[in-house]
């Protein structure tokens, strides 16, 4: 071997062993500011994301609740939350509405969705008003609420600026068809005027009548066996197999009501 090739052979020894030195030094001395792998996701975790499934998840049960007490409200109105049609009577315990005044009740049956989906969104406008729900809907035994997305941003004192939307509609099963609920009383009270307004002894024959087909939820007045009318105007209370919440507790809905006997014109 020559003195050139000893020399270029020994000076790329010498040079690979100074870079190596220089590397180990700067890697013990130098402060490189690297995060763990996964920190900044994990931070978004629980800024972000999580708060957002929370919120999401306390909505949902303030949604449950009021709509709640809503269908208890309607229950205990007749159905009505809005204009009466048919006129009321007053017993010594609730005012009731008259849910007919013909055979047919193609008069005063209440429109019981647009009743519940008007008086809801009322509700919730007023109870969250920074939400604006601007669409609700009624589906069988399914209500819908639509609303714009809710912004998360980061704080100007965060290392990284962070964004994070999330819909804040619902969607909720009330756990029955509300329309199907007042479609079978609105027919049970049909039958029942139909065989006894004609009747002169009034209480015996809707007592009879509802002892026969076995109706034991219809009851008269504040839900009790006590008769109570005006004239031939008869005072209702019908025990619902259904629930819905009402102070935070689920419970049977009661629907209050009468009847009007009188023959019709």
């Amino acid at each position: 071997m020559n003195k050139k090739a000893i020399i270029f052979h020994w000076s790329i020894i010498f040079g690979f062993l100074i870079a190596l030195g220089v590397f180990l030094y700067y890697s013990q001395v130098a402060d490189l500011n690297l995060e763990s792998k996964g920190t900044w996701q994990i931070d978004f975790l629980n800024k972000y994301y999580f708060p957002a499934q929370e919120d999401l998840l306390k909505l949902d049960l303030l949604v449950k609740h009021a709509a709640g007490d809503v269908l208890h409200r309607l229950a205990g109105n007749g159905g009505f939350v809005s204009k009466i049609p048919c006129g009321q009577i007053k017993t010594p315990t609730k005012i009731y509405v008259i849910r007919n005044k013909k055979i047919d009740f193609a008069t005063c049956a209440p429109q019981i969705s647009k009743e519940f989906v008007n008086t809801f969104a009322q509700t919730l406008n007023q109870k969250y008003p920074a939400r604006k729900y601007n669409s609700i809907q009624l589906k069988k035994n399914t209500t819908l609420g639509k609303v714009n997305q809710k912004p998360i941003t980061s704080n100007k004192k965060d290392k990284y600026y962070a964004y994070y939307s999330y819909n804040t509609g619902f969607e909720i099963n009330l756990g029955f068809d509300l329309q199907e609920e007042y479609f079978s009383l609105r027919k049970t009270a049909n039958n029942l005027v139909t065989a006894c307004h004609k009747k002169s002894s009034l209480e015996s024959c809707i007592k009879k009548h509802l002892k026969e087909t076995k109706l034991l939820n219809w009851k008269f007045s504040d839900c009790t066996s006590k008769f109570y009318s005006a004239g031939r105007k008869v005072a209702f209370c019908v025990e619902s197999k259904n629930q819905a919440y009402k102070n935070k507790i689920l419970t049977p809905l009661k629907h209050y009501f009468a009847l009007d006997f009188s023959n019709p014109s």
